[in-house]
C-alpha cells in the first residue's frame, strides 16, 4: 500500500470585505401600538382591493390600508389611512375587515370607517414573513421589517491553496449553515 502526503495547509485565515444583508427589527411593542387611523395618504403601492357600501379599502403594501369614500365615484376622495406596519393582505367579511400586521392578524371593524377600531389581534398567528433563510436572527428583537445592505470586513477561513472563501451565514437569499462562496471577493478599500 502507497500514502502520500501533503505539506500544504488545508485552511487558512483571509480578511474580505463584502456586502451583507442585515436584519432591521421593529420590536413587537412598536409594531402592536403603531395600528392607528391617519390622514389620508397617496397611494404608493398599493395591493388588495375591498369594496363595501360607499368605501374602498385598499392596502398599501407594508403600510396599512387606505379608505376611500366612494359615495361618489365620479369624485371619489381618500377618508384615512389605518397604519398597519407589515400588512401585505386583507379580507373581508361583513363588518369585519382581517389584516396580517407581519406576524399578527388583525380583525378590524369597519361599520363605521370613520372610526375603525382593532376588534381583535391575534398574535404570532403568522411566520414570520421575512424568515431568514439561514440567518441567525434574534426574535426576542421583534420581527424583521426589512434587510438592510451593509459593507463588512472580517476574517473568513479559506481555502489555502485556492484562495476561496468559506462563508457563514448572513443574508435572506442563503439557505442551510456553511456556505462555499466562489462569489466572496475581497474589494478594494
Amino acid at each position: 500500500m502507497v500514502g502520500f502526503s501533503s505539506c500544504k495547509k488545508d485552511k487558512c485565515e483571509q480578511t474580505v470585505t463584502y456586502k451583507k444583508y442585515v436584519p432591521v427589527y421593529m420590536s413587537l411593542d412598536e409594531l402592536r401600538a403603531a395600528v392607528k387611523s391617519e390622514p389620508a395618504q397617496a397611494l404608493k403601492k398599493p395591493g388588495k382591493i375591498y369594496m363595501k357600501d360607499n368605501y374602498i379599502f385598499v392596502n398599501e403594501v407594508d403600510k396599512g390600508i387606505h379608505v376611500i369614500d366612494n359615495s361618489n365615484p365620479s369624485s371619489s376622495s381618500k377618508h384615512c389611512l389605518i397604519n398597519i406596519p407589515g400588512n401585505l393582505d386583507l379580507a373581508a367579511v361583513g363588518n369585519t375587515l382581517y389584516a396580517d400586521s407581519y406576524v399578527d392578524l388583525l380583525a378590524l371593524d369597519i361599520s363605521n370607517p370613520a372610526a375603525i377600531t382593532v376588534l381583535k389581534r391575534v398574535e404570532n398567528a403568522i411566520p414570520q414573513r421575512y424568515y431568514t433563510y439561514g440567518y441567525n436572527y434574534d426574535a426576542n428583537l421583534g420581527v424583521v421589517k426589512e434587510w438592510e445592505e451593509k459593507m463588512v470586513t472580517e476574517k473568513l477561513s479559506s481555502d489555502c491553496n485556492t484562495g476561496q472563501v468559506y462563508y457563514r451565514g448572513g443574508g435572506p437569499w442563503m439557505e442551510g449553515d456553511v456556505f462555499y462562496r466562489k462569489l466572496v471577493q475581497p474589494v478594494a478599500p
